[in-house]
């Protein structure tokens, strides 16, 4: 894209207008968005880069500021997007996939007409109050820009005699259409793209902010979209296959595409498995995690698989430290690589074995302290009984195997400590031989003999989970 220009077609709400500013080329590190949350790129001149004397912006960078003062707005209650993969359900969308919210709103407000956000799959910059009553992905309305999708984002309005203000004083623009001028690939700038994403909150996953989209054609089209987290996340992605008949929002609310392949549409090669690659913003250290020890404390090594298994790979030392809570910081550091620490004084380990720390072995010696970190295990408790049950996801037969990564496990404590060092862990479904750490919630389960489901709960308090229900008779 040496010497491109990218024009980006905005447009306001009802009542607002764009107020403008530039970015000189001398400001090579400034983007839009250090203007302010709601500026968004108009204009991005690459020839910025080695540019002649006439070009003196790099960037025309533009927010919605009100006419005149607006009513108070107040957020929708929302009854949960619901997703669809047909077109008469997504008559709009290309690719026959969209999700829809059923908004409602408390008395004295009604619903404002929608506002909307190509290039984007969340309402964020347009205020708190604002959420998608639709999503659809690769919309026919924003199909000169990439990405296709497109969000109708609406908010509650105070009832004026059948006329509704809209939003914030000043918002965020919608961006209608992008115009690449002297690019070899029709692509919005990265640098020039504004995060769609919302800041880091209390949650354990956020939406990663896209930084930008970036397709090529080779006959079929393959796009890219550049994602970063907020400080203290890191992304957390999967994949989606060929077949598989689902979008990333499919796999919860956080996720979002870092890469759509457009061979999976045909006759793909055998090489090409994937249609979507799904990311989310995953908080560096979760809320959940906490410390669970291994064996007697002061008495006990940390192993693998069983009490002879201890593979120098397994784990790193560092020697000197005298501190047990220093040998923690030092795990910490290192999450979520580090699945736990072996001390002594003077020594600890720092366990980094994908499957964590299962066994352990007493030792001639006293005073070797094995403690497991991450998801605790102490936290997982019966779905329906436990015993006798395999986990589903919101209904008995929901059962993808997107829902969770299968791991080889002898013994129900070992299906748990896999569960304790992944990424993230849900529940676990044991037979023997195999083990499913689940990746999504588990809401449900279906009665099997030989298999043994149990569900995280944060505070290892009971689940109310009663699927298969029975009448209650009144006298």
């Amino acid at each position: 894209m040496h010497g491109a220009i990218c024009h980006y077609e905005l447009s306001c709400p009802r009542w607002f207008e764009l107020e403008c500013q530039e970015i000189g080329c001398n400001a090579s590190e400034q983007v839009c968005g250090d203007l302010g949350v709601n500026f968004r790129p108009a204009e991005w001149d690459g020839r910025c880069n080695d540019w002649p004397d006439d070009v003196a912006r790099r960037y025309e960078c533009c927010q919605c500021v009100a006419l005149q003062p607006v009513s108070s707005t107040h957020s929708p209650a929302s009854s949960g997007l619901s997703c669809h993969r047909t077109s008469d359900d997504c008559p709009t969308s290309l690719a026959a996939a969209c999700c829809k919210d059923e908004l409602s709103c408390p008395d004295g407000f009604e619903l404002s007409s929608p506002i909307s956000l190509c290039g984007a799959t969340a309402c964020d910059g347009l205020g708190s109050s604002y959420i998608a009553s639709e999503v659809i992905y690769m919309s026919q309305e924003c199909v000169d820009l990439y990405a296709q999708d497109q969000t109708l984002c609406k908010t509650c309005v105070e009832t004026r005699g059948g006329s509704t203000s809209q939003v914030p004083s000043v918002t965020l623009p919608a961006i209608v259409s992008t115009t690449p001028v002297d690019a070899a690939v029709a692509t919005t700038s990265q640098q020039g793209a504004t995060p769609t994403a919302a800041p880091a909150s209390d949650s354990d996953f956020v939406l990663p902010m896209r930084g930008g989209e970036f397709c090529i054609t080779d006959g079929y089209e393959i796009c890219e979209y550049p994602l970063e987290c907020p400080v203290d996340y890191s992304l957390q992605c999967q994949g989606l296959a060929c077949e598989a008949e689902k979008i990333c929002e499919d796999l919860g609310s956080h996720f979002t595409t870092k890469r759509w392949n457009g061979h999976c549409d045909g006759d793909w090669p055998e090489e090409v498995l994937e249609r979507f690659t799904c990311c989310r913003c995953a908080r560096s250290l979760p809320s959940d995690a906490g410390w669970e020890y291994i064996g007697s404390p002061g008495n006990a090594a940390c192993r693998g698989r069983n009490r002879t298994d201890n593979d120098p790979s397994y784990y790193t030392v560092h020697a000197g430290l005298t501190d047990l809570e220093a040998c923690k910081r030092l795990c910490i550091d290192q999450f979520p690589s580090c699945k736990g620490i072996e001390f002594s004084h003077g020594r600890c380990e720092i366990w980094t074995r994908p499957e964590g720390i299962f066994a352990w072995a007493e030792l001639n010696i006293s005073g070797f302290t094995c403690i497991r970190f991450g998801w605790p295990t102490r936290n997982l408790v019966p779905v329906d009984g436990g015993v006798g049950r395999a986990c589903r996801g919101d209904e008995s037969w929901d059962n993808s195997d997107d829902y969770y990564v299968v791991v080889p496990s002898q013994t129900i404590q070992e299906c748990q400590a896999a569960c304790a060092a992944a990424p993230s862990c849900n529940g676990i479904e044991f037979s023997t031989g195999r083990c499913e750490v689940w990746r999504r919630p588990i809401a449900a389960s279906l009665e099997l003999a030989n298999f043994t489901c149990q569900a995280y709960s944060p505070h290892g308090l009971s689940l109310p989970l009663f699927t298969e229900k029975e009448p209650i008779i009144l006298p």
